[in-house]
């Protein structure tokens, strides 16, 4: 059975339609990288009520991710677990050279801590800051917003 889907999820960057008058609002971003590429995830700052997290992932063909020497498909990495300042390190392989990011978030007391994510009003504006580093601002819910519930930092080497 052909799985049909309205997004080429884990192929390439997908942009919220859902923000008048900006089109720089990322809801999904793909990242291209090289078979073991290093990546590293850093938390800069949050401002939200929720529980901030990023979700890495190879979502398109075949691949892994390891961190600490736990190898996954893909990992939710939170603010809560991870404090401002440390650097998570992670190996990517992937068959066809592409990483999935995007901000997550959970509200343990209304939704049982399961986490949120890829919602009407959700996004990121990412700032590229060199050739490989990337700065994220993130909305998790809410139109009006200043993309700053969680900022934090991805750099590829």
């Amino acid at each position: 059975m052909k799985k049909h889907t309205k997004y080429p999820l884990g192929k390439k960057r997908i942009y919220s339609p859902h923000f008048e008058n900006r089109q720089d609002v990322v809801l999904w971003d793909v990242i291209n990288i090289k078979n073991e590429q290093i990546l590293t995830v850093k938390f800069i700052s949050t401002d939200s009520e929720n529980i901030q997290g990023v979700r890495l992932a190879v979502d398109y063909g075949n691949g892994e991710i390891e961190i600490n020497g736990i190898k996954s498909p893909g990992f939710e990495l939170w603010e809560d677990t991870v404090p401002c300042d440390e650097y998570i390190r992670a190996v990517v392989n992937s068959e066809f050279g592409r990483v999935s990011v995007y901000n997550i978030w959970r509200n343990n007391a209304l939704n049982n801590g399961f986490s949120q994510s890829q919602k009407y009003c959700s996004g990121m504006v990412i700032e590229r800051i060199s050739e490989n580093k990337f700065l994220y601002h993130c909305n998790d819910v809410g139109i009006e917003t200043n993309f700053n519930e969680l900022v934090f930092e991805i750099t590829l080497s």
